[in-house]
């Protein structure tokens, strides 16, 4: 949608900024308020208007005819450039003076100079404006709706309406309380989009940190600026105040917010390209302020999953510390081993994300939904999927590190994973213990002899192996019971459900410590 740096609107012809403004949901309100008034109102400020020669004007430019036109005025006839036709601009030469920076920016190109030559006293114009101003246009007409609600026929019509013609406050002032600092970082950000998606090759990491040094340089800016402009004016004013806006269901802000979402995100990128810092160390330092300001942390303007899950995790695992006291560690230590496991484990996200689904699955408030709950709670589901998941962490560990192989083919699963993994938390003495155990606890074919085999590994005591041993025993035991039971058998589960939450509870913490404690390096 964004070729170029300036995006235009141009006689008799839609132009490049009015479709960019009808994918920001803007179409309505442009139907209704012709952007001439805008721009006579003071709501639209190009940066630039050219007045093009009337020949330019006069015939349509179409993909048929384009060939024609150019040879007849010349080879990439900047003007024609400048109305938005032929190829949008492609990296091809490093070696030139800013190459960098879109050809219309150049301060000593041809199409820097039309644009800075124009007669204001000449029309039609056609008028240049960087994509954020549709932003700061959606900001003006949110002042310009004078709250969220609508003026009613109702018999005070007049006063409301006078109320409104009367008030000082005028909807443009916004470019100035809040655009007025924006328009720089922002404008930034424009020159950063249009060379990203210049380069001929954007998986050319070489390439790409070259030109984003060689433009913040140009930009006389480094990564600590970008990192506060970032901070200061995307975070805590723009994007802060649109999250409030869509809160509170406002039409203005909806549409566009994934549009801004990305902005963000570029503007994310490129200080990572900078500093060599990674999102997840920014979703950590911006997650919330100890100064009391109010802003939106990081991961909640950009809600990437894989953050939302661990966050999640790290937040509600401590709400069953009396079922892993001493076992598993916490705070700071707990913090690190996950952020470890989601570098080096590339299964374990999906088990965060299904411990996550587990949770909203019993949370659900249908009120926040604007519905009746009509569900049937299924959590019992979550239970099979947490246990597969952590079979496959475990897998995933140990082909890895090449010991996979070493574990017949009858024994690729669970157990043997677990088995094969056990030295690093177990004396031999009690793998050989869990060994037996297993076959005891967890083979469920007779079911009528196992009335409820979780009660019966919660009640596992043992005179000759440590309290630790014992708990991890017991947790490896619940995780492969859960991986069986689950896959194929019912007959548990109305009791689960109904009155055995402290059984249940204790399968899904030995999972959990199944998979924290093996891959625990």
């Amino acid at each position: 949608m964004l070729p170029d740096t300036f995006l235009s609107i141009q006689p008799n012809k839609k132009g490049s900024f009015v479709s960019w403004l009808e994918e920001l949901g803007l179409n309505d309100f442009i139907g209704r308020y012709s952007l001439s008034k805008l721009l006579e109102w003071g709501w639209l400020v190009p940066k630039f208007k050219y007045s093009f020669p009337v020949e330019y004007l006069e015939e349509e430019v179409t993909a048929e005819n384009f060939d024609r036109i150019q040879n007849q005025s010349g080879h990439n006839d900047p003007i024609y450039r400048l109305l938005g036709y032929g190829e949008s601009w492609q990296i091809e030469n490093t070696e030139e003076p800013l190459w960098f920076l879109h050809p219309f920016c150049r301060p000593d190109s041809v199409y820097n100079n039309l644009l800075n030559q124009t007669d204001s006293s000449v029309t039609p114009n056609t008028y240049y404006f960087f994509h954020w101003q549709a932003y700061a246009l959606i900001d003006v007409v949110r002042r310009a709706s004078m709250g969220a609600f609508p003026i009613l026929n109702t018999p005070d019509i007049k006063q409301d309406i006078s109320r409104i013609a009367n008030c000082r406050m005028k909807p443009s002032d916004v470019l100035i309380d809040l655009w007025g600092e924006l328009a720089k970082p922002m404008t930034w950000l424009s020159h950063y989009r249009a060379f990203r998606d210049a380069l001929p090759v954007p998986a050319n990491k070489t390439l790409h940190k070259k030109g984003s040094e060689a433009l913040a340089k140009y930009l006389e800016i480094d990564a600590e600026t970008l990192e506060k402009a970032i901070k200061e004016q995307l975070l805590k004013k723009l994007a802060g105040d649109w999250v409030w806006a869509n809160d509170h269901c406002c039409e203005w802000t909806f549409r566009a917010w994934p549009y801004l979402q990305k902005d963000i995100i570029f503007a994310m990128e490129w200080l990572c390209t900078l500093n060599g810092k990674s999102l997840s160390d920014y979703f950590k330092k911006w997650q919330f302020s100890n100064k009391r300001e109010v802003w939106p942390p990081l991961h909640k303007v950009l809600p990437f999953e894989y953050f939302e899950d661990r966050q999640y995790f790290l937040s509600t695992l401590p709400r069953y510390k009396k079922f892993y006291e001493g076992i598993l560690p916490t705070d700071e230590k707990l913090d690190q081993l996950v952020t470890c496991l989601q570098q080096s484990n590339y299964p374990f996200d999906s088990l965060l994300n299904a411990f996550r689904q587990f949770h909203e699955h019993l949370i659900y408030q249908p009120q926040q939904k604007g519905s009746l709950d009509f569900r049937v709670l299924r959590p019992l589901d979550y239970y099979s999927l947490l246990a597969i998941r952590a079979e496959t962490c475990l897998r995933y560990a140990l082909d890895k590190n090449g010991s996979l192989s070493e574990i017949s083919e009858g024994d690729q699963k669970l157990e043997g994973y677990i088995i094969k993994l056990a030295p690093k938390v177990l004396s031999d003495k009690s793998i050989e213990c869990l060994k037996n155990e297993v076959k005891t606890y967890t083979k469920l074919y007779d079911t009528a002899s196992k009335p409820n085999p979780i009660k019966s590994i919660m009640d596992i005591s043992y005179s000759n192996r440590s309290k630790q041993e014992t708990y991890l025993i017991k947790a490896f035991l619940s995780c492969v019971l859960a991986r069986n039971y689950f896959a194929h058998h019912t007959y548990l589960d109305k009791e689960f459900m109904q009155n055995q939450k402290e059984q249940s509870t204790f399968m899904l913490i030995g999972i959990l410590v199944t998979v924290l404690k093996l891959l625990d390096d």
